[in-house]
């Protein structure tokens, strides 16, 4: 009688075995999962840096439109691409390259050109001082009808500078500068001009500007 719980253990003995075999099983393929590498999350690519424009210079674009009108023969863009070079506007200052279109303007009989390129003349831009040109070019200019170059021509004539002094031709180019455009140098001019004319040459000399007309030359005193 006192054998038999002896070998009731054995089922008991069993079952715990089997259960511990099926636990096992049962956890061998977690293991196996955390046991894999892991794929690392790509970092993410830096956005490319995405600058502004720089603003575009509309000088530089005027100059350059210009400058394809003035190869083409265009006096007026020959004058302006000259005073973009004069003055570094839309182009790097040049006073050589302002000279030389300046002078196309001028040989073409533009009066403005010609008046600006008796200055580069009597003052050495872009080339060496030259009065008597200066002088040439300021009278083709006042006889078109331009203020501006009468009244050059009018200081040339007083201050003697590349051509002979003569107070009287001063004062009647000044006078015709001061009646087409009203210069305030011309008036100055006058003024000084002037005082060194006798009432009576002076009388003619205020004749000879109210009957100028373009493409003339002013009365002379002795007519």
């Amino acid at each position: 009688m006192n054998q038999s719980p002896r070998f009731a253990l054995a089922p008991l003995l069993s079952g715990l075995l089997l259960l511990s075999a099926c636990s096992d099983h049962t956890a061998a393929p977690e293991t196996a999962m955390t046991d894999e590498p892991v794929a690392a999350t790509p970092a993410t690519a830096p956005l490319p840096e995405f600058k502004d424009p720089l603003p575009e210079d509309p000088a530089q674009r005027e100059f350059d439109k210009l400058l394809k009108q003035a190869e083409l023969g265009d006096i007026n863009a020959q004058a302006r691409v000259a005073w973009m070079y004069r003055n570094g506007e839309g182009v790097e200052k040049n006073d050589k390259q302002a000279f030389l279109w300046m002078e196309k303007a001028a040989e073409k009989g533009d009066s403005v050109a010609q008046d600006n390129l008796g200055v580069f003349f009597r003052d050495g831009i872009g080339t060496t001082v030259d009065l008597e040109a200066a002088a040439s070019w300021f009278r083709k200019s006042a006889m078109q009808g331009n203020a501006q170059g009468q009244g050059n021509m009018g200081q040339a004539l007083i201050d003697g500078k590349g051509v002979e002094r003569n107070y009287y031709l001063g004062y009647v180019w000044s006078g015709i500068s001061v009646r087409t455009g009203q210069t305030e140098f011309a008036k100055a001019n006058m003024v000084q001009a002037g005082g060194q004319l006798k009432p009576e040459e002076r009388a003619k000399a205020d004749q000879a500007i109210a009957d100028w007309t373009p493409g003339r030359e002013p009365r002379p005193l002795t007519d």
